[in-house]
């Protein structure tokens, strides 16, 4: 039974030692800044247009759940194949393509759990989004992760119906609305 023992600890030891801190790993989550590209504004160009129409193209994604990793098994497509199809889909409106988020982007996978959503915000800006409503996930964790996002967000978060008790108004982290310009138009 002793020898047991023995042969159990010598097994889990490798294990517990590396749930160790070690230095210089442990870096606030308000510092994180993940290694992505350069951001660069792709909201610019001509706006699609014919003798009678002018053309804007909407797309929205909502309950993303933090899944930045392509996974074929749970049918995540993940962050780099989502930005290839909205740079193609942006190429062809450069000026008129409006990229919006649901919510519920953060909370749901590793990769964003243990960054409190700003690995997913950061993939955000280098898509261009232009505006995400904050879902009930994004309350999963306390109201100044939501900020800590909002800092590093090139966008504005919405929420109508978010009520601060204290003052009676959307807390500062949240617009009620945004209007967004493209060209010579004005889009709320």
């Amino acid at each position: 039974m002793k020898l047991k023992k023995i042969l159990l600890s010598l097994l889990v030891l490798p294990f517990v030692s590396g749930c160790g801190e070690s230095e210089g790993t442990n870096i606030p989550i308000e510092e994180y800044v993940p290694n992505l590209p350069e951001i660069k504004n792709k909201n610019v160009g001509d706006i699609k247009e014919d003798d009678n129409f002018v053309y804007f193209d909407f797309y929205e994604i909502s309950d993303f759940h933090g899944a930045v990793e392509y996974n074929k098994d749970d049918d995540h497509i993940g962050i780099e194949k989502l930005s290839t199809y909205f740079d193609e889909k942006r190429s062809n409106n450069p000026g008129g393509t409006i990229l919006l988020s649901g919510g519920d982007m953060w909370q749901g996978t590793a990769d964003s759990n243990v960054t409190k959503g700003n690995l997913v915000t950061y993939s955000m800006n280098v898509m261009n989004f232009d505006a995400m409503t904050l879902g009930n996930h994004e309350y999963d964790w306390t109201d100044s992760f939501i900020r800590n996002n909002k800092k590093k967000a090139n966008f504005p978060f919405l929420a109508a119906n978010i009520i601060d008790d204290g003052t009676g108004k959307n807390p500062d982290y949240v617009q009620a609305s945004v209007v967004l310009e493209r060209g010579d138009y004005k889009i709320g």
